[in-house]
């Protein structure tokens, strides 16, 4: 197949887009090869989904070069050149569509020509219009920055008076882009401390800290939250910083770029789950709450798709609330842009968690019974709903003891012979597994929920990695307080 890193961008390019494409390679101005156009027309023809038999090298040589015989290195040449061509098209669509971008592109060309008074009206232009946006972040104050600088060191600029109002605010602008930069960094360092066995040095942090809260970034609303953010990360146990973060997010996520809104609620988020696999449950609902700011502000999305992962963790989150109805649609609304492949899977697994937290488990068993699953991984994940959803009937009727020991040994053996999961997920979910089957089997023998714990304490201080623990632990809970009539 000719080209294909040219056909991975060419697929990225929209309907409209891609016939603008066909404009410029029939405008002199990008090319006057009738060969370009030529091949464009060829790959137009398999837009959008570029057929690799009806793209093979000598197919597409022989409708460019009809009679003479196949050439490799003529062929590479030509697409090298309509690659090219593309990218400068490319480029030209993102000026087009930046008005800011073009306009220092114009400013700094206005520069370099020697034109300082088209230079000077430009540049007081460009930062006015910079001023009209919303932000004051990183990208703002490096951007000013560099109009000052560009502004302040022109040749024609008079730089050798008492009137010194860009060299300070070229400095300021620089003294707050770097701060806020620092922090930026620093919380994802922080972040990947909380995630991977590693510590980073950080200098100047607490500088930074004080200068900001001096006077350069007193007011800024991506400094406030960034300084709560780090805090933090301070100390873990930190209501009122969690408390006050949230709120400011809340209030101020319009004045944040999608980059500081994404970082800011994924640190937030991982700092929610944290404190749940902790055991303190009050933080569902702000899980929940924070899954919804994401999605009010197309935060899940990274290049049109959405992780398995996340869209598993926000039915979970929703599920906790007894949010069915809403979980749903999100289940319905979301599911086409999950990879294909893992879709329907993800999709089932899905409706099936909805299901089993409804206390509907018989429609959860027939959902995941029904479906035949690709991906191992989610396919393990469902076995575990369907453990926990045959245990619940267990605990109503004592009868289906025998069907949910039958579960159990399947699944015990399914991940015994799995060769792709890793290990340590194999271990927590074949751990979970055996303790069901063990807690169970008390029950039947109408242990003491003491006993039950105990015996339970003893099977797993071997190894301590299990998966659901505290779902188990409310199963004793709730077959204790029966026991006790309460």
């Amino acid at each position: 197949m000719i080209g294909q890193k040219l056909i991975k961008i060419l697929q990225t390019l929209d309907p409209a887009a891609f016939r603008r494409l066909g404009d410029a390679f029939a405008s002199p101005y990008f090319t006057s090869s009738p060969l370009l156009l030529k091949l464009y027309a060829i790959l137009k023809k398999e837009y959008p989904d570029f057929d690799a038999t009806r793209l093979d090298k000598e197919h597409v040589f022989k409708a460019l070069y009809p009679g003479k015989p196949f050439n490799d290195g003529a062929l590479r040449v030509l697409v090298r050149e309509f690659s090219k061509i593309t990218e400068d098209f490319l480029v030209f669509e993102s000026l087009k569509n930046d008005e800011i971008a073009r306009h220092k592109v114009l400013t700094k060309w206005y520069g370099a020509h020697n034109l300082y008074a088209e230079f000077e009206k430009s540049t007081q232009t460009l930062l006015a219009k910079m001023e009209q946006q919303p932000y004051r972040d990183v990208e703002y104050f490096g951007k000013a920055a560099g109009l000052y600088a560009s502004y302040f060191f022109h040749q024609s600029t008079e730089k050798y008076t008492l009137e010194d109002q860009v060299l300070t605010q070229l400095m300021e602008s620089v003294d707050r882009s770097y701060i806020l930069l620092k922090m930026r960094l620093a919380s994802e360092m922080k972040n990947r401390e909380r995630i991977l066995s590693k510590q980073y040095e950080i200098p100047l942090l607490n500088e930074v800290l004080v200068a900001g809260a001096a006077g350069l970034l007193q007011d800024n609303v991506p400094f406030a939250l960034y300084r709560l953010l780090l805090s933090l990360y301070e100390t873990e146990e930190n209501p009122e910083a969690f408390q006050s973060l949230k709120d400011l997010l809340f209030q101020q996520i319009g004045a944040l770029r999608p980059f500081d809104q994404s970082m800011l609620l994924t640190q937030l988020i991982n700092y929610v789950v944290r404190q749940l696999n902790k055991g303190n449950v009050g933080f569902n609902k702000d899980l929940f709450e924070l899954y919804q700011l994401a999605l009010a502000h197309k935060l899940v999305l990274s290049n049109g798709k959405i992780e398995a992962g996340v869209y598993q963790n926000i039915v979970s989150a929703g599920c906790r609330e007894k949010a069915f109805a809403w979980t749903e649609l999100f289940v319905e609304e979301y599911a086409p842009f999950l990879e294909a492949d893992i879709r329907q899977d993800c999709k089932t697994m899905a409706l099936a968690m909805v299901r089993f937290n409804q206390s509907n488990y018989d429609q959860a068993i027939q959902l995941i019974n029904e479906h035949s699953f690709f991906n191992l991984l989610i396919q393990m994940n469902t076995r575990v709903i369907l453990a926990k959803a045959w245990f619940e009937k267990f605990v109503q009727d004592l009868e289906f003891y025998d069907l949910l020991v039958s579960q159990l040994d399947a699944n015990e053996k399914f991940i015994r012979r799995n060769k792709v999961v890793s290990e340590p997920k194999k271990e927590e979910n074949l751990n979970f597994f055996l303790a069901v089957k063990l807690v169970a089997g008390l029950f039947t023998e109408k242990k003491t929920a003491s006993y039950i714990r105990s015996r339970l304490e003893k099977n797993l201080e071997a190894n301590q990695r299990m998966i659901s623990r505290d779902w188990l632990q409310l199963k004793i809970d709730q077959y204790e307080a029966k026991q006790s009539g309460v």
